[in-house]
């Protein structure tokens, strides 16, 4: 793959999404960063402040929250290497009102995915990633190795199939890709 895109929230006035909060105190070791499958979920309930449904939700624990139209896009789009794990929560709103969602998680991390050598790093760590094409083969939707937040990377394919259901509060940005070996 020789393009690809980060997905991030919507920066648009117009699209007054809001944000899944976890109420209260977060449970120890709730969420794993990508690489480790989650064989103990319970499905929690978040709450929906600061704006609307969306098919996107941001989340004060870095979950990456996605209605069921989004999911199936991803799943409909998904590579022949691409590895989900989609752990079910509810999202409720101020008036009670509850809705299905998912936290779109990577069991499984493919290091070969980073072009190592051409990221840029600050005191060790990786500050912004640069992708390897040759890696990219087969994938579709990519997160960085080990990663806790809520990177994530999709094809052209994908980023069209979203944009044409005009999923809500979803945007999208160029991501380097080398055609360097990794």
């Amino acid at each position: 793959m020789t393009k690809l895109y980060r997905l991030h929230y919507s920066e648009r006035d117009d699209d007054p999404a809001g944000v899944a909060y976890f109420p209260g105190e977060r449970p120890r070791g709730l969420f794993k960063p990508s690489g480790v499958r989650m064989l103990k979920w319970k499905p929690v309930r978040l709450e929906l402040r600061d704006g609307a449904y969306a098919d996107r939700l941001a989340s004060n624990e870095c979950f990456r929250v996605f209605s069921a139209k989004l999911r199936a896009i991803v799943e409909e789009g998904r590579g022949p290497r691409d590895v989900l794990q989609w752990l079910p929560v509810t999202v409720v709103d101020g008036s009670g009102e509850e809705r299905p969602y998912f936290c779109l998680h990577f069991p499984v991390d493919f290091p070969e995915i980073v072009d190592y050598g051409n990221c840029t790093y600050y005191k060790g760590d990786i500050i912004k990633h640069v992708y390897s094409a040759k890696g990219l083969e087969g994938h579709n939707v990519v997160t960085p190795p080990n990663c806790y937040g809520i990177d994530l990377c999709v094809s052209p394919q994908i980023r069209r199939m979203i944009l044409d259901a005009r999923c809500t509060n979803v945007s999208f940005s160029k991501a380097p890709v080398t055609q360097q070996d990794t």
